[in-house]
């Protein structure tokens, strides 16, 4: 179901092998996920609770700004470092006091935005979508318009 979710949202992105629950333990280091986005195979199996905490320890921050940075506490931010499954927005919320682009180790996030404001994880097509789409559009509207132009010289041509 959650595959089915994720190609609704990322039509650009095909899921191999993604199941809807998560590894056992005992498997989480054997098990590899590849997608295949942007032509290229990148590995979905990344701890982004470490991700985030890797990136925490080097940004020098102490805790208490971090923290209250991003309005949440301590304990809030321990659990975050332990979720093997952290929430995309969460790293977005994070990268900008992290001074880190997670898209990096996670390509996925080049086209996901965080709107903190109404708590919305915003998709962002790749311009190639939207050209592409603009370019079928106005191949269709140049040839409604030539069908157009005949049928109004026939009309004339009556007359």
């Amino acid at each position: 179901m959650q595959a089915a979710k994720r190609a609704k949202f990322f039509p650009q992105m095909t899921l191999i092998g993604a199941e809807d629950s998560p590894p056992s333990k005992n498997h989480q280091n054997s098990r590899i996920q590849l997608s295949v986005c942007e032509n290229t195979f990148v590995s979905m199996e990344i701890n982004r609770g470490e991700l985030l905490k890797k990136y925490f320890d080097k940004s020098g921050l102490s805790r208490v700004v971090f923290c209250n940075s991003l309005g949440i506490s301590d304990n809030t931010l321990t659990n975050w470092c332990n979720d093997y499954y952290l929430g995309y927005e969460k790293l977005l919320m994070a990268s900008p006091l992290l001074i880190h682009d997670f898209s990096e180790e996670i390509p996925l996030l080049k086209h996901l935005q965080y709107n903190r404001d109404e708590e919305l994880l915003i998709v962002i097509e790749p311009v190639e979508v939207y050209k592409k789409s603009m370019d079928s559009s106005l191949k269709t509207i140049t040839d409604m318009l030539e069908e157009h132009g005949k049928q109004l010289q026939k009309l004339l041509k009556r007359k």
